[in-house]
């Protein structure tokens, strides 16, 4: 080229210099911002995954190569494409306002026109003048280069900014991009303990490791305490591969527990960055002591006579003041232990003691020896060898059963106020029972009007209940008698009419060492006199009419209903099947009560009439009736013995005896009534389903004919009593009025 294209020479190179500048910037720009961004994502995947080292050399790797390959390889493509000197003044004159490509053509010509060639040197003047008038800036945007450049060193700045500001674990990333196996400082810190009784668990800690040792069956609390970073939750990793979720609930404690383990066990936490399986806690299960049998000696008291025995089980109950021996077999058998009384018994050392076997061998055992004043709950605690104690005491009892209070069962007198009459008899009928052992009945009559000066005392022996009277609970039952001479505790026998007395029963049993004693309410003993005492026979008597009326009543009532059954059947005789007798049937076993109840009325009062001793006569029937009321142990009515007393006077067994032999009469119709008619009016009717409809009704219709005259005998024997009585009570009161009007004569007279 001709020195006449020297300005087009010139633009050229610079366009040329100017390209591989910008091409310089743009992949130094993108290495750098590559670069920055793969160191930055390196230093964030290590910090927060840990890296392992092949991954680690890996990212060094494409941390080198990946500049290499924007400076090498794209940098030498882009330099090579640059264009030569015809196709940079293409470049030039491109985009350029009033393109005659004269760079083109003068570059082009240059190579071939000579010195003297006058055309190529026109074509030259006007390039150079072109040349001359063309800007550089305007050839090629650098803009690209520029951003891409400014990228990168923007992104390399951020990425020393950052280093600059976490130089201690950048330091680390260095260090390990660079094949170190230095470990990143860790956010989270995990730390386990085993909390616990330090009698029921073991731990040793060796630096990272703990050595628990426990009961089999035991629960192992497990607290994993957090520093630094405080994760949402953490994980207790099994050694078998099971993981247990553990959240915290907001606080650096994370608590759980391994529920009655069988087996041993190896397992650590983690969390948050904390994988490094440290602290490891191995849990070793032991068999921890038990109560493999339990066996008691029990030595009553000597005062029950009951005998020593010997129990294998887990609830006993014994008698208070028994001395009981306990009888341990541990499992294993080299262990201490001790038991613990409850509610307040405290605790107490068990000894070694043989326990005793069926086969007669003992086995090597623990033991002690109580005596059982209440009832009380025991729990064993053994301890092993190795200081493990058994996890579940258990709880056994010892009941113990008091020794009850004798009872006392006043049969007679049967009222709290009792009458009695002079010359006659106060009969006294005791029963008694206790659980082991009774002392003599003793008695006290007193005399409340002399500061309860004692009148008569005694003792009574108890004789044996009558048979079949055993108590069902076991125990020392039995019957005391005793009949008493009115005259025996009246002072004046003129004065004492009116007099009150008290009359109490009371017993001792044999406890040891303090005895318990039983008393009978008080009895009040009214002494009346014979008028006295015959107005108010004569009282309950009237009593006793009306209630023989009310029978009568109630007995026309039955007879009524069946009555109407009998009409129905006679104009529907298939209509048996259809009567309801069920009211009927109702009124009858009524009519039988109200019947008892009449004559065990009638007996009392004749049992009255005869211990009053008013009827001279009546001396045989009082001995037969005391001798088969000494056997009453209850206050309850016993028809038989006062029916068969009845029969005996009718028959004239006794003789011929006054009012007590009129009561004995009136206490065998009700007995007839209630003992015999009207339950075979009520047979009669109850029968009916296995009878004809009308033979049935016919027959109780015929035995309340019998009860109607036996009810009308009674009435009509109450009625002549009722009358003999008013002729009594008229003529009682004459007498009184003659005396008075002789009182009051002799009086005037003496006067006079």
């Amino acid at each position: 080229m001709h020195a006449s294209l020297n300005h087009t020479r010139s633009l050229i190179g610079k366009l040329r210099q100017r390209l591989r500048t910008y091409a310089w910037r743009q992949e130094l720009g993108l290495a750098l911002l590559a670069s920055s961004l793969w160191w930055l994502f390196s230093y964030a995947l290590d910090a927060v995954l840990h890296l392992p080292a092949p991954v680690r050399v890996l990212h060094t790797l494409v941390l080198v190569l990946l500049p290499a390959w924007f400076l090498v390889h794209r940098l030498r493509r882009h330099l090579g494409r640059i264009p030569d000197e015809v196709g940079l003044a293409v470049l030039a004159e491109r985009g350029q306002p009033g393109n005659t490509d004269l760079l083109v053509t003068a570059v082009q010509l240059g190579s071939a026109a000579g010195e003297s060639d006058l055309a190529y040197a026109a074509i030259a003047q006007q390039a150079e003048s072109r040349a001359q008038a063309l800007a550089i800036d305007a050839m090629v945007d650098g803009q690209p280069a520029r951003r891409a450049l400014l990228r990168g060193l923007i992104a390399a700045g951020a990425l020393a900014c950052i280093l600059g500001f976490t130089r201690p674990t950048a330091d680390i990333f260095v260090a390990r991009m660079l094949g170190a196996n230095i470990p990143w400082p860790q956010k989270t810190h995990l730390d386990i303990e085993i909390p616990g009784r330090a009698d029921r668990m073991f731990v040793e800690r060796e630096g990272d490791r703990l050595h628990v040792r426990v009961a089999r069956g035991s629960d192992v609390p497990i607290l994993i305490r957090a520093e630094g970073k405080i994760p949402d939750r953490v994980f207790v990793a099994f050694d078998h591969g099971h993981q247990s979720v553990v959240e915290s609930g907001g606080s650096a404690l994370f608590r759980t527990q391994l529920r009655s383990v069988q087996q041993d066990v190896v397992f650590h936490a983690e969390g948050g960055d904390d994988r490094d399986s440290l602290p490891e806690v191995f849990v070793e299960v032991l068999d921890p002591p038990d109560v493999a049998d339990l066996a008691f000696r029990v030595i009553p008291p000597a005062y029950s006579g009951l005998p020593e025995r010997f129990e294998r089980a887990t609830d006993i109950q014994v008698l208070a003041q028994s001395e009981v021996h306990l009888f341990v077999l541990p499992d294993p058998a080299d262990v201490t232990g001790s038991v613990r009384i409850l509610p307040d018994g405290g605790t107490q050392a068990l000894a070694a003691t043989p326990f005793p076997t069926a086969e007669g061998d003992p086995l090597p055992g623990l033991g002690m020896t109580l005596k059982a004043e209440s009832s009380m709950r025991l729990t064993f605690e053994l301890k092993s060898d190795q200081g493990l104690l058994n996890p579940d005491p258990g709880l056994y009892a010892i009941s113990v059963i008091e020794d009850r209070r004798p009872t006392l069962t006043l049969v007679a007198p049967s009222r709290v106020d009792t009458e009695v009459v002079v010359g006659g008899l106060l009969p006294l009928r005791v029963r008694a029972q206790d659980d082991f052992g009774l002392t003599p009945l003793r008695y006290s009559l007193k005399n409340p009007q002399a500061d309860d000066a004692v009148v008569l005392a005694g003792s009574l022996e108890l004789a044996a209940l009558p048979d079949g009277e055993q108590p069902e609970e076991g125990g020392v039952a039995g019957l005391a008698h005793q009949r008493f001479e009115v005259s025996d505790f009246l002072t004046d026998g003129a004065s004492s009419e009116g007099q009150v007395f008290t009359l109490q029963v009371e017993v001792d049993d044999n406890r040891e060492p303090a005895l318990q004693t039983a008393r009978t309410a008080p009895i009040r003993v009214r002494v009346l006199t014979g008028d006295e005492y015959l107005r108010k026979l004569e009282s309950r008597l009237a009593q006793a009419g009306e209630t023989a009326g009310k029978l009568g009543v109630q007995l026309e009532r039955v007879r009524g209903t069946l009555a109407a059954a009998q009409t129905v059947l006679q104009d529907d005789p298939g209509s048996g099947d259809a009567l309801e007798l069920s009211d009927a049937l109702f009124d009858v076993q009524r009519l039988a009560g109200d019947g008892r109840q009449l004559a065990r009325d009638l007996a009392g009062l004749a049992e009255n009439l005869l211990y009053a001793r008013i009827d001279p006569r009546a001396d045989g029937i009082l001995a037969a009736m005391d001798g088969f009321m000494a056997l009453e142990s209850t206050r309850a009515f016993h028809p038989e013995p006062w029916r068969t007393l009845a029969q005996d006077y009718a028959t004239g067994r006794f003789g011929q005896a006054d009012l007590a032999g009129d009561l004995l009469e009136l206490v065998g119709l009700a007995l007839q009534l209630s003992e015999g008619d009207a339950p075979a009016i009520g047979s009669a009717l109850e029968n009916s389903d296995g009878a004809p409809a009308a033979e049935a009704l016919a027959l109780a219709y015929l035995e309340t004919q019998n009860t109607a005259r036996t009810i009308e005998a009674l009435q009509t024997r109450l009625g002549e009593w009722d009358n003999f009585q008013s002729v009594l009570t008229l003529t009682r009161d004459i007498i009184k009025r003659q005396r008075n009007l002789h009182e009051r004569t002799r009086k005037f007279a003496k006067d006079q």
